[in-house]
């Protein structure tokens, strides 16, 4: 038996544990998140789960640390906003987890989600994706969030300081649309959210970490990023909801300028709601 492997960017299961965010990240950030001591569950399949609820139809959420809200309350992360809104009968998993990739994605999918045949999945991809876009080897950067071949036993390596001069919108759009093919193979709904992020030169992470022209480059970077999923969805007849100009200029909903906190997280869901997400999640639950 060899001793690399294929990295599944997942939570254990069964956890059961409270995380506070460090001073430091607290700094970066002005002082935010507000509060400690969050609460992370997971299920037997590693997945962060809203509470104790179980139900026989289930959804599952896929994304980054965006997805994820580690520091969120337990009851008002994304996916759990989601379940409330679906009401009975239906439990959303959040496959939320830092540094995941579109290609982390593809192979949770792929060895993780299928499996379970879950009634649909909705993925939220978007800031790691431009992250790895920006890197010379992209998706398959040694990066030591992005690296997705590692030695068992090894050390996490490095940050990859080795960028390219525009994004790799190639390869990103590859493996979307061979995540839609893989999911639509299997009989697998699948939609996707656009990445909520802050569009304007404010907030005291944006304002001591970037000069405006770097900030309003990072702005136009990510719109379009999320333009091209918009793009790819429109192109595959798969459902893409745009919640990005609910956050447009509405810095009291971030931690940051990417990470929702408690109230970013309710305007996210009724932006969903307006758009018809939750009756696509009920028909797919039946």
């Amino acid at each position: 038996m060899g001793n690399r492997a294929i990295r599944l960017k997942e939570f254990e299961p069964h956890l059961d544990f409270v995380t506070s965010p460090s001073e430091e990240y607290r700094a970066l950030r002005g002082g935010n998140p507000v509060g400690s001591d969050f609460r992370v569950r997971t299920d037997n399949d590693g997945f962060i789960i809203s509470g104790e609820k179980t139900a026989s139809k289930k959804i599952v959420g896929l994304g980054d640390s965006v997805l994820e809200c580690i520091y969120v309350h337990e009851g008002n992360r994304i996916c759990a906003q989601i379940e409330q809104g679906l009401g009975n009968g239906i439990q959303v998993l959040n496959g939320g987890y830092s540094g995941a990739t579109s290609l982390h994605l593809l192979n949770t999918i792929l060895n993780k989600i299928i499996p379970l045949w879950p009634a649909g999945i909705f993925l939220m991809t978007g800031i790691m994706d431009l992250e790895a876009t920006f890197k010379v080897r992209s998706f398959w950067s040694d990066d030591t969030y992005l690296r997705t071949v590692f030695e068992i036993g090894g050390d996490s390596g490095g940050w990859d300081q080795n960028f390219r001069p525009n994004m790799d919108v190639e390869n990103r759009a590859r493996l979307i649309n061979t995540t839609i093919m893989a999911c639509r193979n299997f009989g697998l709904p699948i939609c996707y959210i656009s990445t909520p992020h802050l569009q304007m030169y404010e907030g005291y992470y944006v304002k001591t970490r970037f000069s405006r022209p770097e900030y309003e480059e990072r702005i136009s970077n990510r719109r379009r990023a999320n333009a091209t999923v918009g793009s790819i969805c429109l192109a595959s007849a798969v459902p893409y909801y745009d919640i990005e100009e609910a956050f447009s200029h509405r810095p009291e909903l971030f931690h940051d300028d990417i990470h929702l906190n408690d109230e970013g997280t309710v305007v996210l869901a009724e932006a969903l709601a307006d758009q018809g997400f939750f009756r696509l999640l009920r028909h797919w639950a039946g």
